[in-house]
């Protein structure tokens, strides 16, 4: 609990009336700052064309200075009684020493607030790309655009790089530039390994892409023979079990309609396959909108989680409890990591198509494997050089599991109209990835690896950084 006996009384509103100018001139320019602030992320944070009301807008940043000016004058109220705990508070002397305090802290607060706004905005400033991609993406005009163009792969590659580029230093000197082309580079290669053996790059009627061609057929089309080899390799199986001869008929026709199925399609690619390859939308663009939406709302406890260890755990909420700008640097941390989110989500769904892997989670490691790389390679010149980055193990499983729940989900949106014939979640899980043992493996092997780290993250000691 606060100990409000030093709050200001009355009297002392009406004999400092220059702090309380002071607190009202900083709620105003907080309040612009804030609205600019929202006004900057609905136009980049929002995957839809709708826009946010500007009388909403305008409440919004009302309600947000006057939380930033409010906690303010609450870390002032705990720093004051951190250093004057032995002072007499009906002296005349302390009286006068509060209010001249009082007034030197606001003067001190626009320049203690401008850093964790500018950050704030340099946050946003490289999701201008998803407006250009809005605007200008290439399948508006063109109906066989199944996967982005070059250049919005470029665009992509770059958003992505540019968002998770560490930015270290090295004895004094920026390595951003390293890390920004470490990350472009890794990011590129990954694409280039996907589009040389993602299912729907494989080469089909006319050399095509096979995406070429599944683009222009309906998805329920593409779902049904999906339903279909499914039902007859379940029916296959259950045949084989028999010992009937009767049955020798059924399976040889049985089989001869999978070998139908399976030649219709290139080599290595199966009918049940494309669903999967496809993603839960019918275009590039939906499923990069639907990846964007579930990271973000699939990231909210590991956000939380990096709230807690940044800004709590330790000796950290000392810190910023004291900080006239602590409010604002909350928002740094919370807008940072659910943008991360987004960012990660939206390449995910963007690049669905071109991605390595035939399962959602598989293409989320490869994605995590994109923001791996770098964050490693920047950890391991670290410890080199002398640094420390503690936080980089537990930044990359946060990463890699709200990635893998992100591909998992898209996957189950998928095939979200076969839900009505399953009657849990988890029968229309095994479902839709067939669970075998090693199909089973793998996700245990995964989820015990993602433990492990956050166990690791856990444990890690951090001390509150220094402004």
């Amino acid at each position: 609990m606060y100990d409000f006996t030093f709050l200001p009384t009355a009297d002392r509103y009406l004999s400092a009336p220059g702090w309380t100018v002071a607190a009202v001139a900083c709620a105003a320019l907080t309040a612009v700052s804030w609205t600019g602030v929202i006004a900057v992320g609905q136009r980049t944070l929002l995957i839809r064309e709708t826009r946010i009301p500007p009388r909403v807008m305008v409440a919004a940043g009302i309600v947000a200075a006057t939380a930033t000016v409010l906690w303010a004058y609450l870390a002032f109220d705990r720093t004051w009684e951190r250093i004057s705990w032995l002072a007499d508070p009906h002296s005349p002397v302390f009286q006068e020493f509060w209010v001249e305090s009082l007034d030197s802290w606001w003067l001190r607060f626009p320049a203690r607030a401008v850093e964790p706004l500018l950050i704030l905005f340099r946050i946003l400033a490289p999701l201008a790309v998803l407006g250009v991609l809005r605007v200008c993406r290439v399948e508006q005009h063109e109906q066989g655009a199944f996967t982005p163009a070059p250049a919005e792969k470029f665009l992509l590659v770059a958003l992505f790089a540019i968002t998770f580029a560490p930015d270290t230093y090295y004895f004094g000197f920026s390595a951003y530039a390293l890390t920004l082309l470490l990350c472009l580079c890794t990011a590129w290669g990954i694409l280039a390994l996907g589009s040389s053996v993602s299912v729907l790059e494989q080469p089909f009627a006319d050399n095509a892409p096979l995406g070429r061609t599944v683009s222009l057929t309906d998805r329920a089309d593409v779902l049904r023979l999906a339903r279909r080899f499914r039902e007859l390799q379940t029916r296959l199986g259950q045949l084989s079990t028999s010992n009937q001869a009767d049955r020798y008929a059924e399976r040889e026709s049985i089989e001869a309609e999978i070998d139908r199925l399976d030649q219709a399609l290139p080599a290595g690619v199966r009918p049940a396959d494309l669903p999967f390859a496809c993603g839960p939308m019918s275009t590039w663009w939906g499923n990069a909108r639907r990846g964007a939406v579930n990271a973000c709302l699939i990231g909210l406890p590991a956000t939380g989680l990096m709230y807690w260890i940044t800004l709590v755990k330790g000796d950290s909420w000392i810190v910023y409890a004291q900080d006239a700008a602590g409010f604002v640097w909350i928002a740094v941390v919370i807008l940072f990591w659910q943008v991360s989110w987004i960012v990660g989500g939206f390449f995910l769904g963007a690049l669905w198509r071109d991605l390595p892997g035939r399962h959602g989670p598989t293409k989320a490691l490869f994605v995590a494997l994109a923001f791996a790389i770098p964050a490693a390679a920047d950890f391991l010149i670290a410890q080199v050089v002398g640094g420390s980055l503690p936080e980089v193990i537990g930044q990359i499983a946060a990463f890699g599991s709200v990635m893998t729940c992100t591909g998992l989900m898209m996957d189950l949106q998928t095939f979200q109209n076969e839900r009505r014939y399953w009657p849990t979640n988890a029968s229309l899980v095994a479902y839709v990835y067939q669970m075998r043992f090693a199909s089973l493996a793998f996700f245990l092997a995964q989820l015990l690896a993602l433990v492990t780290l956050w166990k690791t993250f856990a444990e890690v000691s951090t001390s509150a950084p220094g402004r």
